[in-house]
């Protein structure tokens, strides 16, 4: 009888040990599940900010050529004033000069 309550009692334990690992067995493939769908969540989110930077860049780039656009507008208006200036102030030392040679 002894030998049959130790097969016994070692069954039971088998039993028992076989349970505790597929129950850890079940933690560690629940674990390894929700490891998977994070890296799939992180891999997505990924994705959507490089969409956004690229995005970003492209829209930047295209107020970096507005704002070039009207600083060479507003240069090209100034270039004009000073033109314009300038063709005041020929036309001004010409009829001086104009009537300075009458006076002499």
């Amino acid at each position: 009888m002894d030998e049959a309550s130790l097969s016994k009692e070692k069954l039971t334990q088998r039993e028992e040990m076989i349970k505790c690992l597929q129950d850890e067995l079940v933690k560690v493939r629940l674990t390894v599940a929700e490891s998977d769908a994070l890296v799939r969540d992180l891999r997505a989110r990924i994705e959507e900010l490089e969409e956004e930077k690229k995005t970003l860049r492209e829209s930047t780039v295209d107020n970096s050529v507005a704002h070039l656009q009207e600083e060479l507008i507003a240069v090209k208006l100034r270039e004009a004033e000073a033109n314009l200036s300038l063709k005041d102030l020929k036309q001004s030392v010409a009829e001086l000069n104009a009537a300075w040679l009458k006076h002499l």
